[in-house]
């Protein structure tokens, strides 16, 4: 974790932002975020912070590709931030405030083995129509996975993540940055073969179907298990799949590849916590067009996985069952509540930060060479 000032409260014009909470690391821990309060509005908001000092060349080149990333893009499903500035040696990167946080910290805490197929329906179609935004403008996204995915209590669903996108600069792509190593269960087959095939955006659509497994399952498929094996399964075809009573092995654990690894269906069970889950597992029942609509998603061969906007046209996203049009996200996320910002509680932090401090314009983020 990088240190940072005790800085609880930033002016910048005509803006002033307090700081309330911490809330998780970010950038593969170059940086962190933390909850906050528009003063002026009231409103809530999340807070990057990056401590430019101690960022490696390689993040510092992804966080200024983001925020140049960002402020192209306009659509209603990918995450945007609201202002950017630097203030001594941190930028402060500014974001509306989703209440559920990310999804993952909604299968951490709420929904251990999964979250319900209707609510997965209603994710992964933002997902997809923000996937078709950035693919039409000729973008890679390289991070679909369930803790780029930011919902709030209102409905809304952004995809996050964009450090990793790259621009398509041709028709096939070559880049494979280290970066993405933190991604590689949700990566496509062809991007972690690193040859001259290259890859292109339809590779998106398999970290599509990895994180709709991840959230029906309640963890990443091949999660369990050493990278090389992980990476020698995907390579040799081995698909991630939804884990239920029709694509289980039976409880004597005879095998069948689930695409999360051995462990996840056919150790001997060694506590409370791994019997509930794959009781759990084994009483549920996804229905075919989720399942088709992941098999689609998954396939080996990058020419038989259908677009983004091929996918939004799927029965899955008409036919998902027990979701009436009346229930909205959040009632189909109980018992999981939103996280409302505290506005007293105080954060403590290492350093010798004033506690207050006013910029002017110079520090703007415009003057931050993006």
């Amino acid at each position: 974790m990088p240190t940072f000032g005790e800085m609880t409260e930033v002016c910048f014009g005509e803006d002033t932002y307090s700081v309330v909470e911490a809330l998780n690391e970010c950038c593969e821990g170059m940086g962190i975020v933390v909850a906050g309060q528009h003063e002026p509005s009231f409103k809530s908001v999340a807070i990057k912070r990056y401590n430019l000092e101690e960022m490696s060349a390689d993040v510092l080149t992804s966080v200024q590709r983001e925020l140049c990333l960002m402020r192209q893009l306009q659509h209603s499903n990918i995450s945007t931030f609201r202002s950017a500035f630097v203030i001594g040696p941190e930028l402060w990167v500014i974001f509306s405030y989703m209440d559920y946080g990310s999804a993952a910290d909604l299968l951490q805490t709420y929904f251990n083995d999964g979250l319900p197929e209707s609510a997965i329906s209603i994710i992964m179609k933002s997902v997809l129509s923000a996937l078709e935004y950035l693919h039409k403008k000729q973008i890679i996204h390289r991070g679909v996975r369930g803790s780029h995915i930011l919902l709030s209590s209102q409905g809304k669903v952004v995809l996050s993540g964009l450090g990793y996108a790259l621009p398509m600069s041709s028709a096939v792509c070559y880049e494979f940055s280290p970066r993405i190593n933190s991604n590689l269960k949700w990566l496509a087959p062809e991007i972690l073969m690193q040859n001259l095939l290259g890859y292109d955006e339809r590779s998106d659509l398999y970290s599509v179907g990895v994180t709709a497994c991840e959230l029906a399952n309640g963890v990443p498929p091949f999660h369990d298990l050493p990278k090389t094996l992980m990476l020698l399964e995907k390579l040799e075809g081995v698909g991630p799949r939804l884990l239920d009573a029709t694509t289980l092995p039976p409880p004597d654990g005879q095998t069948q590849d689930s695409g999360v690894g051995d462990s996840e269906t056919t150790s001997p069970p060694n506590n409370m916590q791994f019997m509930a889950h794959l009781q759990a597992m084994h009483s549920r029942c996804f229905s075919s067009h989720f399942h088709r609509f992941v098999d689609q998603c998954v396939a080996r061969d990058s020419e038989m996985r259908k677009s983004a906007s091929q996918l939004l046209l799927h029965p899955f996203f008409r036919h998902s069952i027990k979701s009436p049009k009346e229930q909205t996200l959040a009632e189909l996320l109980q018992p999981a509540l939103p996280h409302f910002v505290n506005q007293r509680a105080q954060l403590p932090r290492p350093g010798n930060g004033s506690g207050k401090h006013t910029l002017d314009g110079v520090h703007e983020w415009s003057d931050w060479n993006f």
